[in-house]
């Protein structure tokens, strides 16, 4: 039986969750649904100042090996690819989330 937690963490990614083609951690172009979310770049004085970071959460069940810099996230409906610079492991909602950067 799920836990109340384990049903909402199901109905935000359902909410939010988006179409995208995963390679890498054991996958090529697999279907997975992923949080896609912008946050502010780090600051710093210059021109740019303006930049934001496009980050994704997936599940950790859905990855069947770790995943690594340089995996790439395709937007099904865009069709934009993403390339993963970053990597942090979110164990308390089992969860990966990824800093990316624009792949062309």
């Amino acid at each position: 039986m799920q836990s109340w937690e384990e049903d909402a963490l199901e109905a935000i990614r359902a909410t939010w969750g988006e179409l995208v083609l995963y390679t890498g951690a054991g996958l090529a172009e697999a279907e997975l649904i992923a949080i896609p979310a912008q946050d502010d770049a780090p600051s710093f004085h210059g021109a740019g100042q303006s930049l934001r970071k496009q980050v994704w959460e997936v599940k950790q069940a859905d990855l069947p090996d770790a995943p690594a810099n340089g995996n790439l996230i395709q937007e099904v409906v865009r069709g934009w690819k993403w390339r993963v610079i970053d990597i942090s492991r979110l164990d308390d909602v089992g969860a990966w989330q990824f800093v990316t950067e624009r792949a062309e």
